[in-house]
């Protein structure tokens, strides 16, 4: 999730792109880039985070400013260990 983060602060929408896993990656990468794009990063509070086997759970708040406001991303979110390394799979809602 850190390495996730740092990349949306620093834009490089490639990792994020390739850290996804491929069944949910959205096909629109230009939406992400442009909401992307149009924040300011300024802190990650990673709150929980558990793994089960090849599944990991991880409970996060990120601020970033958009706008002149000052905003928070939080998100519990779905990872799953497969072919060696950890995918962001999707967002418990």
């Amino acid at each position: 999730m850190r390495a996730r983060y740092s990349a949306h602060a620093t834009g490089d929408l490639d990792f994020i792109l390739k850290s996804w896993h491929p069944s949910t990656r959205p096909a629109d990468a230009d939406a992400i880039k442009t909401w992307n794009d149009s924040c300011a990063w300024l802190a990650l509070n990673v709150a929980q985070s558990h793994k089960l086997g090849t599944k990991g759970v991880v409970e996060f708040v990120a601020l970033y400013r958009q706008s002149g406001q000052l905003k928070q991303h939080h998100e519990v979110a779905n990872f799953r260990f497969e072919k060696g390394r950890w995918w962001y799979l999707d967002r418990s809602d």
